[in-house]
């Protein structure tokens, strides 16, 4: 990494540790976001609801400076950042905006890493997701909207009611 960009990095932990490398970060004043789901699980004798990670192994850091960017590497519980070929990859702000959006207001999230054929382009119209670009799939029989996360390679799909989209077109976005 010859030249240092601030911005958001993902760093890729060991199995079930992101908690404990997000709470290291935090505890050295580095600001990372790790977006939780909750889902169901059953077991012979009971049904519990969990929050688990949207992205398991993953958590979204932001970094200022070399000396950050090392720390997070040298973490027992952490493994590496993300790269593209020799280069750290870098993910946008937009993409981690979008991404805290759906994750904040999103009803019934699941996270997949299927490849879905582009659907019909929408944007969201109101509520707390008002503005968010998306796309309108069927997935299990349902109607779902789909934001793409190209740097993780993994989809995140909500429930939204069909009230609430609009057409998108490219001048309407900023």
């Amino acid at each position: 990494m010859s030249k240092f960009n601030v911005g958001w990095y993902l760093l890729y932990t060991r199995p079930r540790q992101e908690a404990r490398v997000a709470k290291e970060m935090a505890d050295k004043n580095i600001q990372i976001y790790l977006p939780y789901t909750t889902v169901t699980r059953r077991w012979t004798d009971r049904i519990k609801v969990l929050e688990v990670p949207l992205f398991p192994s993953y958590v979204f850091v932001h970094l200022t400076n070399m000396h950050e960017f090392y720390y997070g590497s040298n973490l027992e519980s952490a493994c590496s950042y993300v790269r593209f070929g020799n280069e750290v990859a870098r993910v946008s702000d937009a993409a981690v905006d979008a991404v805290r959006t759906i994750a904040k207001a999103g009803n019934n999230l699941e996270v997949s890493s299927e490849r879905f054929t582009p659907g019909q382009q929408m944007m969201i119209k109101e509520g707390p997701l008002c503005g968010l670009n998306c796309e309108v799939i069927q997935y299990k029989g349902k109607d779902k909207i789909l934001v793409r996360v190209h740097m993780l390679q993994r989809s995140i799909m909500a429930d939204m009611p069909a009230s609430v989209l609009i057409p998108f077109q490219e001048e309407q976005q900023l």
